[in-house]
Formats: C-alpha cells, structure tokens, sequence
C-alpha cells in the first residue's frame, strides 16, 4: 500500500507491500509536482512508476530515499536544487529514469 501524505511532509510506500506502481494504489499523473511543503520522498516511493513522464523536486526536499524513482524509465526529474544541496540521495535513486536536470533559481 503506498501512503499518500503529499503536503506533509513525506512521501512513503509501505516496505510490506513492494509491487510496482499501478491502479492498485492511485492514480499517478503524467507529471508530479511534489508539493513545496515535503522534505522526504522515501524509499522506492515511485518505484517503476512507468506513467510518470516529469516530476518536479522542489527545494524543499531534502532526502530522496533509495529507489524512490528507480525503473521510472519515461520521466524527466526536474531538481530545483543542485544534486549536491540535498542531504541524502539513496542508492539507485535516480536510476532509470529518462533524464535528471536541475533548474536552479538564481
């Protein structure tokens, strides 16, 4: 079962249930805009979320869990901080994934 908290301040999936994304959990939109309050997105959240073609990561995020988007083959993940700003990146976090970009405000 994924737990949806977007706004709180995490983004789960329960470790029990480990399937990859589909109906049986929600409705995942094309594009993703994690809400600027969160500051986790934890492991294996989107996990071969195949549907997912962007997600934007604001700067509020501060750890990326591992796997959090791992098999997300079609999405661009949009940072909006450098890689090095957040304070934990998972193993294979980002991996899979079409393209990683940082669009830093100046």
């Amino acid at each position: 079962m994924l737990k949806k908290k977007l706004g709180i301040n995490a983004i789960e999936r329960n470790y029990f249930h480990f399937n990859a994304c589909s109906d049986d959990f929600f409705k995942i939109p094309f594009k993703l805009s994690i809400p600027e309050s969160c500051e986790k997105i934890g492991y294996a959240a989107f996990w071969y979320c195949k549907e997912l073609r962007e997600v934007i990561i604001p700067e509020s995020v501060e750890e990326i869990g591992d796997k959090a988007f791992c098999g997300c083959y079609n999405a661009t993940v949009i940072l909006k901080k450098p890689e090095h700003k957040f304070e934990f990146i998972g193993e294979n976090a980002l991996d899979d994934c079409k393209d990683v970009k940082e669009e830093v405000r100046n």
